[in-house]
């Protein structure tokens, strides 16, 4: 038996299942699993459509994402400039391009081309003014809208209740219509 080999899989193990415990709230604290009472998430929406006399295509997708506290280091520290917020949010080694299963909501954005500035309808500037309703210890670090032909969406940055996380759904649907002759 190769022991160091069986050790290094019990270590991924161990790497794999901690993981696993943060996305859901938990946190390793003294070898023990607590809690958290809130979760950083970044909530992603994009819904596009390309209709044509004879063919169609509507694309919807909808995902939170648990974030690590790195990740929103970056986005606190982020500069609110257009420019530098979608290439740190989204191409160029971005948050969203260490983030698996994203790629429907990459095809939703090819569809108006590349995500520039001037897609972007609105970022929030003063969250806590405008979204009174935040629970204490809950924040909002950023969110804005984007809009395009046959495109539009929204990124939000906020921390959710804990329980709250499992509820969310994750929708990625690609409906076609396609012309049948009678």
């Amino acid at each position: 038996m190769d022991y160091n080999k069986e050790l290094q899989l019990l270590q991924q193990k161990e790497q794999n299942l901690i993981k696993d415990a943060e996305s859901k709230g938990y946190k390793l604290i003294n070898n023990q699993f607590t809690k958290e009472e809130y979760i950083p998430v970044m909530e992603i929406y994009a819904y596009g459509e390309s209709t044509y006399e004879s063919y169609g295509r509507f694309m919807i997708f909808k995902k939170t994402i648990p974030l690590n506290q790195e990740q929103i280091t970056k986005i606190k520290y982020m500069q609110q400039i257009k420019e530098n917020l979608i290439d740190e949010l989204i191409y160029n080694d971005g948050i969203l391009a260490e983030i698996e299963g994203m790629d429907n909501f990459y095809e939703i954005l090819s569809w108006s081309g590349e995500l520039d500035p001037r897609h972007i309808e609105r970022i929030v500037d003063n969250l806590e003014e405008e979204y009174h309703s935040l629970q204490k210890g809950q924040n909002l670090y950023l969110e804005f809208f984007f809009e395009s032909e046959g495109m539009r969406g929204y990124i939000s940055v906020y921390d959710i209740l804990s329980d709250d996380l499992e509820k969310q759904d994750d929708i990625d649907l690609t409906l076609d219509k396609y012309l049948t002759w009678n």
